[in-house]
């Protein structure tokens, strides 16, 4: 059996050791929440204040769409305060792309936004970069956020987004790759502390993450024992990033600037007047969304293994914390 899980390229396993992707089950489960009861706007198609595209380009090309088309474009029309929000996600239906949505401050600036994106992804479509552009309807996931915390949600996003694109700008090459999956595990560690997650409370939820993963993807035990033997070897990477003492300064400057914490406690504001909220699925939500966005590519089984690394972790806290209560 050759060595397993190498951090190279953004992965972090060897093939060999990638079980069969077969679901069991849903990861993430729904609130049961009656759409009717909230007079939220759900539907957004072209013309109106979201502007919503789906670039369809290479896996490993869109690190370079995000950071040579999109940070510039974004900089640039949030300067001139023709939008206030946008967010981006991976996805693929089959074929791999990325789904932008733009907030317009005004609705009727529409057809010049799109004139201006044409513009800009210009040359990269002539190049084959990115091969199909799309404009779609966006379509808000209400159930899963709640309505009255929708907008804040996609401000949330906003947030995540812009931290993606200045981590692509802070790193570049082998480092850029060393330290991704590493600032997976930071970010986080970053979403469940906004939302008042105390220590017990952080490992029993990614150790329901963690679990539900490893049933969608049907992982075998000498897989985790692979997982223990990788965590063991970087116990002390890990740490140093999760408590901040090692880590680059830009990603240090990042952290505070594009910090969840404000977003947080006006989110948990908002849903704490709902009854058929879940707080757990509702974070869950937004840590696999901002994972989405950091990965490269096989995002799920990568979410797993942060997930898998973290709750050991976490394990190892609670037990250095109960060593010194005795």
């Amino acid at each position: 059996m050759s060595e397993s899980l190498r951090m190279k390229k953004g992965n972090f396993y060897n093939n060999e050791f990638i079980a069969p992707l077969i679901k069991t089950e849903k990861v993430y489960s729904s609130s049961t929440l009656n759409l009717n009861d909230h007079q939220v706007q759900r539907n957004f198609p072209p013309g109106s204040e979201w502007v919503y595209y789906k670039l369809y380009c290479g896996i490993k090309s869109a690190d370079k769409i995000l950071l040579e088309l999109i940070y510039p474009l974004v900089v640039k029309f949030l300067s001139d305060n023709k939008i206030d929000k946008w967010f981006f996600i991976r996805y693929n239906d089959p074929d791999f792309h990325l789904r932008l949505r733009f907030h317009l401050t005004d609705k009727n600036n529409f057809g010049e936004f799109i004139k201006s994106f044409s513009s800009i992804i210009a040359d990269f479509e002539k190049e084959n970069i990115i091969w199909k552009t799309d404009l779609a309807t966006y379509q808000r996931e209400l159930i899963r956020y709640t309505p009255p915390a929708m907008d804040l949600s996609e401000t949330l996003f906003c947030i995540d987004s812009m931290q993606k694109l200045l981590f692509l700008k802070a790193t570049a090459g082998d480092e850029r790759e060393d330290i991704r999956w590493l600032w997976g595990i930071k970010i986080i560690d970053q979403i469940l502390y906004a939302f008042n997650f105390p220590l017990e409370q952080k490992y029993l939820l990614v150790q329901t993450l963690k679990d539900n993963f490893s049933k969608e993807f049907n992982v075998s035990k000498i897989f985790f024992q692979q997982l223990n033997k990788k965590y063991r070897l970087n116990k002390i990477k890990i740490e140093k990033m999760i408590k901040g003492e090692e880590i680059l300064i830009t990603l240090a400057q990042l952290e505070k600037e594009y910090s969840f914490n404000n977003i947080a406690i006006q989110i948990l504001s908002l849903i704490g007047t709902e009854k058929n909220y879940n707080l757990n699925n509702i974070v869950s939500s937004y840590i696999h969304m901002s994972l989405n966005r950091l990965f490269i590519s096989s995002p799920r089984m990568q979410e797993m293994i942060v997930y898998d690394f973290l709750f050991q972790y976490y394990n190892g806290e609670i037990k250095r914390k109960a060593n010194m209560n005795n």
